[in-house]
């Protein structure tokens, strides 16, 4: 297995487990988790109640769904610039409003995939200089992150 194939797949295996923890976390005591997903992946396995499922795995915006515009198309085809993709991805929060945010210190920045609006961006800081470390978030009181 070529070295390439061994990143995408620790990526993948990273985003899934971040996923896992998401929806771990969403959980609270007065809810019930209905069945256990498709793929059986779920935690802690039967016959406790499970608290983490895996949902999906996902390495960019169109995985999930999410189109580019017509400029950002352009863009891409003038520029000779790849499309942002996963790298290295260390936390993701949802925020209010089907957001999902996903630091990745891979590319130095924030994922945001919008998926009411099907919009994605990559947050940098204002001048567009990459983040130093971008390892953790964390959603406040009014959605906030």
């Amino acid at each position: 297995m070529n070295s390439r194939c061994k990143k995408l797949l620790v990526s993948l295996w990273a985003v899934a487990c971040s996923l896992m923890l998401l929806v771990g976390c969403a959980y609270t005591s007065g809810e019930t988790l209905q069945s256990v997903p498709a793929t059986g992946l779920a935690w802690p396995a039967p016959p406790s109640e499970p608290r983490i499922a895996y949902v999906m795995s996902f390495t960019g915006a169109e995985d999930l769904g999410i189109k580019k515009r017509f400029l950002q198309r352009l863009r891409i085809f003038v520029s000779g610039r790849s499309e942002e993709r996963l790298v290295r991805p260390m936390a993701v929060v949802e925020s209010p409003g089907n957001r999902y945010f996903v630091a990745d210190p891979g590319v130095r920045g924030v994922h945001l995939f919008d998926l009411q609006r099907g919009r994605y961006r990559l947050i940098r800081r204002e001048n567009g200089e990459p983040l130093p470390s971008s390892v953790g978030l964390a959603v406040g009181l009014v959605g906030e992150v």
